[in-house]
């Protein structure tokens, strides 16, 4: 983790090994934030035969409505993943958060 008082932003990396029987899973996070903007990666890796692998990528903007409530608009950005050596994509999609309600 850094944290820049300077520049007012923040990393965060960490990566962890999860014991499995049927093979050790690989996460990692990356993590940056600065201003009112947040962006996140979240990656797995299975130690299989077969591919089992993936990566979700997020971008957030944080802000208040005027009326004072939290709003966030979080950007899904396109990424892959694999199951059993089959590749899936995620599509760039939007989500947004107000008043505590998914849109």
């Amino acid at each position: 983790m850094n944290a820049d008082g300077h520049t007012e932003s923040l990393s965060i990396n960490a990566a962890s090994q999860i014991d499995n029987k049927n093979g050790n899973i690989m996460l990692l996070f990356n993590g940056t934030a600065s201003a009112d903007r947040a962006d996140t990666d979240i990656e797995w890796v299975f130690d299989r035969e077969k591919d089992f692998s993936g990566r979700i990528s997020l971008s957030t903007l944080l802000g208040k409505a005027e009326t004072g409530s939290f709003i966030a608009d979080i950007s899904v950005n396109p990424s892959n993943f694999v199951v059993n050596d089959t590749i899936w994509s995620i599509e760039q999609s939007d989500i947004h958060i107000a008043d505590k309600k998914f849109m």
